[in-house]
């Protein structure tokens, strides 16, 4: 199973973002005197920033954060500038978590957390039917056992010696 992150997320990100662009204007029009060179610089980097970072970057780390599962891995890629690829072993996965916040519940999105012995894996800003159907089809259906992890086929007690 392939998949990305939801397009709301992306929504959210720019919404976020133009917001502090908002507050960084405000303050700069409140603090300093209008009019000066140091103003227009400051209205400058900020409008390039805004840009820059709304039509360029956030979308091109929308497009970077994607999941898969095959039967022996689940794995995460995400990042624009610093590139992360997190996998899991799914034999070793202990239980997974389907996390609902307000704000996914209003965008019908949700994240999921992977527990393994030892590490963690989040997978954000899925859509509610996909994130179900990774839920379901990354569950484990037994529980993790000392067996199932180191031995694949563990021997039977009761088996009789042959000479």
């Amino acid at each position: 199973m392939k998949g990305g992150i939801s397009k709301k997320a992306l929504a959210v990100w720019e919404i976020g973002l133009a917001l502090l662009a908002a507050v960084l204007v405000v303050l700069v029009l409140v603090i300093f005197y209008p009019r000066t060179w140091i103003w227009y610089a400051l209205l400058w980097i900020i409008g390039f920033a805004y840009v820059f970072f709304s039509f360029l970057y956030l979308p091109l780390l929308h497009l970077s954060c994607q999941y898969e599962t095959t039967d022996e891995y689940v794995e995460y890629r995400g990042g624009l500038v610093f590139h992360s690829r997190k996998q899991m072993l799914r034999r070793s996965i202990m239980y997974v978590t389907l996390i609902r916040t307000p704000v996914s519940y209003l965008l019908r999105t949700r994240s999921i957390v992977i527990n393994s012995m030892g590490g963690q894996m989040t997978i954000p800003w899925i859509p509610l039917k996909q994130a179900e159907q990774l839920l379901n089809d990354i569950t484990p259906r037994h529980p993790a056992q000392k067996g199932r992890i180191v031995q694949e086929n563990p021997p039977e007690e009761n088996q009789e010696m042959q000479p």
